[in-house]
């Protein structure tokens, strides 16, 4: 006996820590392999979403311009020494920020009237891409709405805006344009409030808002989304999508590129953008010469006065003073004087017009500031040799070096003044438009729909695998007798899943075509006595014959942790298979619940188990032969509201006591342990309790639960059943599927 009972289950006890890692191993790609249906369907979803997201999505056009950045500026024959002094100093890199910066974007901003958005109102998902694929027609210049949807855009609707002026209340808050044909709209804001109403080509004014359409095309009752967005927001906007950079190190060559829905709307601003750059490039320089001209000018008449007041004390000085004459000697020095002079009045012009543009420190004023030293140095040895001479001669030299510097330095002032002129107009700016902006209209940058359908299915795919290894892991039922054994229940049988019961069950289940077959419900082990499972049901005997003769009586209870595993299929063909081999079995269904087992035999469930308990008929009177040879049957009777109670009389016990002596084999088929307390109490006067589990449906935890649950109540669990075995990969190499299938194919060869 025991060696049988071993040969039965040699897997439970046997295996190693490392075969638990390669059965692992082996049980997850099989896992895997089982559940290939639900990963392929759910791939196949993720495809369709993917392809579907291709297919509406807006394209996304991107326009590309060419700048070229110089070292210098252009200069003018003879005036290369202001072109020097106006050259621009600026990096390539700093002229990539100048462009992303908020005074260029802002001023392309305001050109365009970016601040404005206006637009179609599309249905959700797909209202866009139909509107994108229509063609209008002579019969039809709009598309036809969907659904009823008609205040929808669905193709070929047109507006323009040239103004909106909006309260600083309603900056940013998207209005409604409703067409109301004939040219004329209203401006309504989301909570339905009219704002203003107005005809194409006549200025709307309201309280809050001021609108001018300059065109619209639509459908009467098509409605646009329409919003004034704030200055800032829109720049941000702008610099979101504007991309620059230089085409190369050191090149001077700086690419700019900037992304919409719109293929002329990107042109547009990106052209804009750099039409901006360039001419605040040319402004820059401009304002440089601009500047020193304006000083000049204000400088000329200080100049001018001075000349006329040295030259009128000069005069004066000549009329009362007729015979003095410079010598010969003093005139050099003067002349010396008055050059060092005009030099030094130069230099001052020349020291504000650098600390204006340069810090102190910078190199070019350090310059001036050493060169003036040096000059007002000299211009102090000559005053020495001036003072030396007598008084007259003294007046006389510095009168005439006050006339002659200052006429100097006024006649500087007026060629410098012309030559900035000049400068003025013919500054160029050191930056340029190599190419304006274009778009591919036939390729747009996104979306990649090739690369949105790869990523869908790698991402489908992967959902999958991860699904089934999620659903394995929270939740995982037993899927062979190992894992039963591991809780430390012996298995005495893997039933293996039927068809042909699984057909029985649907047909009965299936409403009119079911209807003669609901008169009652086909017993597996006498209608298909070779199905595989009706071979595992007789192991299943053959273990339990030994387990009986050990037990305190012929009783056996055959319960379950939970709903829907077997119990009633297990223990009507149990019963047949033991009745057909001779032994006389009493079947009783202690399901006083919902219980069925009368189905199985054609009968009511009048005079039951719940009418005896009670004690409203005797056992005899509710003991009925069934159609198989040697199985009587108890049904459970009409159902009574206290089923718990009833099996706590004493007469449960006396039916087994008195079915003891007439019978073989008593099978109680009771509800789920784990659900009520009819099992724990039944299980109490039989001599052994079967615990049926089904594959891939009752988890460990509910095993040991139920054991548990049964034996705090007295009851001790013999063996386990494993029903329901399927053929899968992930338990190929496990219990079921060497001993379940391998076996059964071999017989069923056989019977052919």
């Amino acid at each position: 006996m025991d060696q049988q009972a071993k040969s039965d289950f040699p897997q439970g006890t046997q295996n190693t820590g490392t075969a638990e890692d390669e059965i692992d191993l082996l049980g997850l790609l099989g896992a895997l392999l089982d559940k290939r249906w639900t990963i392929i369907s759910i791939t196949t979803v993720a495809i369709i979403l993917s392809v579907a997201v291709a297919l509406i999505s807006t394209p996304i056009y991107q326009a590309g311009a060419l700048l070229q950045v110089e070292e210098k500026t252009a200069s003018l024959p003879g005036l290369e020494d202001l072109a020097e002094a106006f050259a621009s100093e600026s990096s390539t890199q700093a002229e990539l920020e100048i462009i992303k910066s908020r005074s260029v974007i802002g001023t392309a901003v305001e050109n365009l009237s970016l601040t404005t958005n206006v637009e179609p109102k599309y249905s959700p998902l797909i209202g866009k891409a139909l509107a994108r694929r229509f063609e209008p027609s002579d019969e039809s210049k709009f598309g036809s709405p969907f659904f009823g949807l008609s205040t929808y855009a669905w193709g070929g609707e047109r507006i323009a805006v040239d103004r909106l002026e909006v309260d600083s209340s309603l900056l940013g808050e998207p209005l409604t344009l409703v067409s109301k044909g004939g040219d004329t709209f209203s401006l309504i804001t989301e909570a339905g409030l009219t704002l203003v109403s107005g005809a194409v080509g006549e200025a709307a004014d309201g309280d809050l808002v001021s609108v001018f359409v300059s065109d619209l095309s639509a459908r009467p009752g098509t409605e646009f989304l329409i919003f004034e967005n704030h200055w800032l927001a829109a720049i941000q906007e702008v610099q979101e999508s504007l991309s620059v950079s230089e085409a190369g190190r050191q090149s001077g060559i700086i690419r700019i590129s900037y992304k919409d829905a719109d293929a002329g709307r990107a042109e547009a601003i990106l052209n804009e953008v750099a039409k901006v750059y360039v001419d605040q490039n040319i402004s820059r320089l401009s304002a440089e010469a601009e500047n020193s001209l304006n000083f000049m000018r204000e400088q000329i008449p200080y100049i001018q006065r001075d000349v006329q007041t040295a030259e009128a004390a000069f005069n004066q000085f000549a009329s009362e003073n007729q015979s003095i004459d410079v010598t010969a000697e003093n005139q050099a020095v003067l002349s010396q004087l008055v050059e060092l002079d005009t030099r030094i009045q130069e230099l001052e012009l020349e020291r504000v017009e650098l600390n204006r543009r340069f810090t102190s420190n910078h190199p070019n004023v350090l310059a001036a500031e050493e060169q003036y030293r040096q000059l007002t140095s000299e211009r102090a040895r000559f005053n020495r040799r001036i003072e030396a001479l007598p008084d007259t001669q003294q007046q006389l030299v510095s009168l005439r070096r006050d006339v002659e510097v200052a006429s100097g330095i006024y006649e500087l002032l007026l060629y410098k003044a012309q030559e900035m002129e000049v400068a003025r107009a013919s500054t160029v700016g050191n930056v340029r438009i190599i190419d304006t902006a274009i778009v591919d209209r036939s390729a747009p940058v996104a979306p990649q729909k090739s690369l949105i359908v790869v990523l869908g299915t790698l991402l489908g795919g992967l959902t999958g695998v991860v699904w089934v290894l999620l659903q394995r892991a929270i939740y995982r039922g037993v899927e062979s007798a190992d894992q039963i054994e591991s809780t430390g229940l012996s298995v005495f049988s893997s039933i293996p899943f039927s068809d042909e019961q699984q057909r029985w069950d649907d047909l009965f289940n299936d409403g009119k075509k079911g209807h003669k077959a609901k008169k009652g419900l086909n017993i597996l082990a006498e209608k298909e006595p070779t199905d595989l499972a009706v071979e595992m049901l007789r192991n299943l005997r053959t273990s339990l014959y030994f387990n009986l003769s050990e037990a305190s009586n012929k009783a056996v209870m055959i319960s379950g942790p939970s709903p829907g595993v077997g119990k009633s299929f297990i223990s009507v063909n149990l019963a047949t298979v033991c009745a057909l081999a001779g032994q006389k079995v009493l079947l009783v269904d202690a399901d006083m619940r919902r219980g069925y087992l009368h189905r199985y035999m054609n009968k009511t469930n009048k005079d039951g188990l719940s009418e005896y308990l009670s004690g409203q008929s005797a056992l005899s009177d509710v003991v009925f032969s069934s159609n198989i040879e040697n199985l009587d049957v108890v049904t459970r009777g009409k159902t009574p509201p206290n089923p718990s109670e009833l099996l706590h009389h004493q007469r449960l016990q006396a039916l087994v006591d008195e079915a003891c002596n007439d019978y073989d084999l008593i099978i109680f088929d009771t509800p789920p342990i784990l659900a009520v307390t009819d099992a724990a109490i039944v299980g109490q006067v039989t001599g052994n309790t079967l615990l049926v589990c089904r594959f891939d449906k009752t988890s460990k935890r509910e095993i040991e639960h139920a054991t548990s649950r049964l034996a705090r109540d007295g009851s001790k669990v013999t063996g386990a059943v494993l029903n329901g075995v399927e053929k899968r990969l992930s338990n190929y190499y496990g219990y079921g599927g060497y001993y379940g299938y391998g076996y059964g194919y071999t017989y069923k060869s056989e019977k052919a």
